[in-house]
């Protein structure tokens, strides 16, 4: 993946409307120039981390080409939209925490026909967020949290649940690696990963269990 990969939209990323006339004074020439370099500062920074948080879900022992595929194609979109919202500026740490979180929830939403599932990382322990009487029949071999299982917890989750839900639980980044990551304390990572967990059992009905 390279710059030249990189196609920018015609349309602004939060509206879908047409990209916002620019107020800048300089000559197309400059702006188009500094928009170049825009684009490659980011891919710079952020186009192999991005592409690799997603293949350690997507496909972990490198066996499935259409998975890491449609990896490259998340981290394609997500780079060219995070390069129009730069406006011409340089990646800073913020505009590539702002790109990791997006390509985070565009990957979970895609691993919805995925049929795979993932060990928690080895700071995360699932048992014990897990309540009591939890079916763990509905686990993966080795304890592993299916992806349509974790799918089904965060459907409606709140933004930073459904970040953290792909950065951990899919795609098994430890606790602090996310919190760095996504640019938030880990002790919001570790509050993400309670919620997440009482949202599953509740919808396999043992949220009494853990309460008694």
């Amino acid at each position: 993946m390279a710059v030249q990969d990189v196609t920018i939209p015609d349309t602004d990323p939060d509206t879908d409307g047409p990209v916002p006339a620019s107020t800048d004074r300089t000559t197309p020439g400059a702006r188009t120039e500094r928009r170049r370099e825009s684009v490659e500062s980011l891919v710079q920074r952020s186009l192999e981390p991005a592409f690799g948080l997603c293949v350690r879900a997507f496909d972990p022992i490198g066996t499935s080409p259409e998975w890491r595929e449609r990896a490259r194609r998340i981290v394609m979109a997500a780079t060219a939209r995070a390069a129009v919202r730069s406006k011409g500026r340089s990646a800073d740490d913020d505009t590539v925490r702002d790109l990791m979180a997006r390509v985070a929830e565009t990957s979970l939403d895609e691993l919805m026909d995925h049929p795979g599932s993932a060990p928690p990382p080895d700071d995360v322990d699932l048992e014990k967020l897990l309540p009591d009487g939890f079916p763990m029949a509905d686990m993966a071999p080795g304890g592993n949290l299916p992806y349509v299982v974790l799918q089904d917890a965060v459907a409606a989750a709140r933004r930073i649940d459904r970040r953290v839900a792909f950065v951990v639980l899919a795609a098994g980044v430890p606790a602090r690696g996310a919190a760095v990551l996504l640019g938030v304390p880990e002790a919001a990572v570790r509050a993400s990963l309670e919620r997440i967990a009482g949202r599953l059992a509740d919808i396999h009905g043992t949220s009494d269990a853990a309460d008694q």
